[in-house]
């Protein structure tokens, strides 16, 4: 198991770090900062107008994540929602970021516990989320975000449909 103090400690600037890759970061800290503080505006900060909140479903496959926002002003009622029903005690790490152009991709992993304001009991949290940044004027903001990536359920099944149309395609050749 698990011991405190046994989690990776991020250097505060590593050698591959850009101005860039700073910034991006701090986007991700604002999010991070202001879940661990119930402070939306700062949460709300790091995003887009137009961001896209995706549902992962634990699933890297695209076909199974659903959309849960398409904008920051539903981002910010959802996020709202979660905050004042939940405290978040969580530790981030930013194991990937990758700059082109004005364009970004980043991956975090979250991890620690959920405390229910409301005196439920602390559940453990861990969550995995894939963003998508780009850079307005001298701003990098998310516009996507993925939460809850990850490879623990199976893709949809794909090969079913990919064989039924090569069936209908050889039949058509008959």
């Amino acid at each position: 198991g698990e011991r405190a103090g046994d989690e990776e400690r991020q250097p505060a600037a590593r050698a591959d770090e850009t101005p860039e890759t700073l910034l991006i970061r701090q986007a991700i800290d604002n999010d991070k900062f202001g879940r661990r503080r119930g402070e939306v505006d700062l949460v709300i900060s790091a995003f887009a107008p137009q961001v896209v909140v995706y549902a992962g479903q634990r699933s890297a496959d695209p076909r199974a994540w659903q959309v849960l926002c398409e904008d920051r002003e539903a981002f910010r009622e959802a996020v709202g929602q979660d905050l004042r029903a939940n405290r978040y005690e969580i530790e981030r790490q930013v194991p990937y970021i990758h700059v082109r152009g004005k364009k970004a991709i980043a991956t975090t992993l979250d991890s620690g516990q959920v405390v229910e304001r409301a005196g439920g009991p602390a559940r453990p949290f861990r969550s995995e989320w894939v963003w998508y940044f780009a850079k307005f004027e001298d701003k990098w903001l998310a516009t996507g975000v993925v939460q809850d990536v990850g490879d623990e359920l199976p893709a949809p099944a794909a090969g079913q449909g990919v064989e039924e149309i090569a069936e209908v395609l050889r039949d058509e050749e008959e």
